[in-house]
């Protein structure tokens, strides 16, 4: 695993930033302002908030949202934010008035860890009044709503050691059809096992019924429930790195960009896997990712994006 872009950078002065951001801001040099931001990573993001409150009064983030606009001020708060509120966020707007974004919702939920959702859970709490699992339950519905709020108790064993007994039971579950009503408990049990278990499990589930997982998925499930399924299936199959390169794909694909899809992978997995998102992206597609965002993308907002996929390893 190659990691993430963003790292953090050892020439830091959080006074210097603070100050340069302020200049910037004021004389309307909207680019310089998100570059500030994409050279440092989280932790040194939220240390500008103290020193530039003290020096101007103001709240960086409330200046930064003023100085900017569109897609640049989209990419800038989501720098901001730190992870754990960027996907409170994130899961906020996903279930916030009519309808519901489900791949957000899938997304996050699937890809996070055991010790983010907790975090993700309280910091959704203490911004919106309710608990995450109260704003799902009131937004999906069936097995689709049973098996997000199972999801979101971090029920994903994170050890290191593949268990054969836990593998022959999760392969005899999920190639035995579901009971109604009951389909989110079968599939949980893909969500539970650790990434050394699945694909043993995958394996075993082909050479027992003659059938993929998948072609199993797409017998017995449909509508938001499949799709958050196959998501645990893609993730199982090809790893998390193809998942985000194939969620890239999807948000430039046809007419207009996704921006909003793209700021959010990119800012999330900037320091986590990007490197390795990048080389499946271009491995896939036949094209680098700079490439693709240099087509879609324009001005300010596009050298933003670039800076922050190319990184800032220079600068550590």
């Amino acid at each position: 695993m190659r990691g993430g872009t963003i790292h953090i950078n050892a020439h830091f002065d959080e006074s210097l930033i603070a100050e340069t951001l302020e200049r910037a801001m004021r004389q309307g040099e909207k680019e310089k302002v998100v570059m500030q931001l994409v050279q440092i990573n989280n932790v040194q993001r939220q240390m500008l908030r103290t020193p530039y409150k003290i020096r101007y009064g103001k709240d960086l983030e409330e200046a930064i949202a003023k100085a900017l606009g569109g897609d640049l001020e989209k990419l800038a708060l989501s720098l901001m934010n730190t992870p754990t509120k960027e996907d409170a966020v994130c899961l906020q707007t996903a279930v916030k008035g009519l309808g519901t974004d489900e791949k957000v919702l899938n997304e996050i939920i699937s890809t996070r860890t055991n010790e983010e959702l907790a975090a993700i859970r309280n910091t959704y709490l203490a911004n919106y009044k309710r608990t995450l699992d109260e704003a799902i339950a009131a937004d999906t519905s069936g097995d689709y709503k049973k098996l997000l709020l199972t999801l979101l108790q971090g029920i994903r064993d994170e050890g290191g050691h593949a268990d054969s007994a836990r593998i022959r039971e999760a392969i005899g579950i999920l190639s035995t059809p579901a009971e109604k009503n009951l389909k989110h408990e079968k599939y949980s049990v893909l969500a539970a096992a650790n990434f050394h278990e699945l694909a043993q499990i995958l394996e075993g589930i082909q050479l027992k019924t003659g059938k993929s997982l998948e072609e199993h998925i797409k017998k017995e499930c449909s509508g938001d429930f499949k799709e958050a399924v196959t998501v645990f299936y893609r993730i199982a199959a090809m790893g998390k790195p193809r998942f985000f390169a194939d969620q890239i794909a999807a948000a430039v694909k046809g007419f207009g960009t996704n921006s909003r899809d793209l700021i959010r992978i990119l800012v999330s997995r900037s320091e986590i896997d990007l490197e390795d998102i990048k080389e499946v992206y271009a491995a896939v597609n036949g094209k680098k990712l700079d490439d693709t965002i240099k087509e879609e993308c324009k001005g300010a907002y596009q050298h933003a994006l670039l800076a922050l996929v190319r990184g800032n390893k220079s600068l550590t």
